[in-house]
């Protein structure tokens, strides 16, 4: 089961799977994870952090896109391709991550009791 999931994680960072649902979706390239995130030609430590950011960031990232969906609404909201990358969605991706590893736990506990 861990090398399904390496190699499957592995193809995903490599760009070797290129969703055409995403691409569509995702003009923003907010889900965009590959080893050269930053595009110079070579995988260095820069990519590194900005893999770790934009894992931090899905959260932030998923509910932009969904926004963005409506274009009355981003509109309204003023949602550009930035829009989820600062403080504001660093502070929102934190609390859903928290409340992700929360429930988490929780069920641990709760399925170590039975």
């Amino acid at each position: 089961m861990k090398r399904l999931l390496v190699l499957v994680v592995g193809c995903f960072l490599s760009g070797a799977v290129l969703a055409a649902p995403i691409e569509t979706f995702d003009y923003c390239e907010r889900f965009r994870f590959v080893t050269d995130m930053n595009r110079d030609g070579a995988f260095t430590i820069s990519d590194v952090w900005l893999l770790l950011k934009k894992g931090w960031l899905l959260p932030s990232n998923f509910w932009m896109a969904v926004l963005h969906l409506f274009d009355s609404v981003a509109a309204f909201l003023e949602i550009e391709c930035s829009t989820g990358q600062g403080v504001g969605g660093a502070l929102f991706s934190l609390l859903m991550w928290a409340s992700i590893v929360g429930q988490l736990v929780e069920w641990v506990i709760s399925f170590k009791s039975r």
